[in-house]
């Protein structure tokens, strides 16, 4: 192992003895060996972790007595750096190539999240009791003047929801997700800002 590498482990890892570091080095082939007995991989390709994962699905690696998932390993071997997060630019959690790494923070995560749709909105979400079918029949129900309460009994969803449903300040990536005017009410069904108090 280079010196500096060696270095740097000592410092983040400072927990480890002499026998550690003999176990992270037999842990390192191990990683080395697994990626390069499933297939000859280019740059280009995903290395896919073929050992243990997490609950999340990303690669894990034991370096006695720690766990660390085997992308943030894979990055800091080769950049000598140890980010807040390690991203990956191929959106496959089992990829430990280096040249899908790249170091961020939360807020890079979630710009990324966001920007590749990864983010569970509407039916794809876990809280969720409604279809988007059910959804775009209650803003058509609330569009037609249908009472807010007999929606919520209908849905089996509380009054709130329904408004806000309605209103587009939930399930705004639907259709007719903006504020909907109901007939014979003149006004919008909407939260106003301040500055139109």
């Amino acid at each position: 192992m280079a010196p500096d590498l060696q270095k740097y482990y000592e410092e983040q890892f400072s927990m480890m003895a002499t026998q550690g570091w003999a176990d992270l080095v037999e842990d390192f082939l191990k990683l080395k060996a697994s990626i390069n007995d499933v297939t000859k991989l280019n740059d280009d390709q995903c290395w896919e972790w073929q050992r243990g994962l997490t609950i999340a699905g990303y690669g894990k690696i034991k370096i006695r007595p720690k766990t660390l998932t085997a992308h943030r390993f894979s990055f800091v071997i080769h950049n000598l750096h140890s980010p807040e997060m390690v991203l990956h630019s191929c959106d496959n959690r089992k990829c430990v190539n280096p040249h899908h790494l790249r170091g961020g923070n939360h807020l890079d995560n979630m710009s990324d999240m966001k920007a590749r749709s990864r983010q569970a909105t509407g039916a794809r979400h876990g809280g969720t009791r409604m279809s988007d079918e059910q959804v775009l029949e209650l803003r058509a129900m609330y569009a037609a003047g249908i009472k807010v309460k007999a929606i919520a009994v209908h849905f089996g969803i509380k009054k709130g929801s329904v408004a806000n449903i309605a209103c587009g300040r939930f399930w705004r990536h639907l259709p007719n997700a903006q504020p909907i005017r109901r007939p014979n009410s003149g006004q919008w069904r909407k939260k106003l800002r301040e500055s139109q108090i």
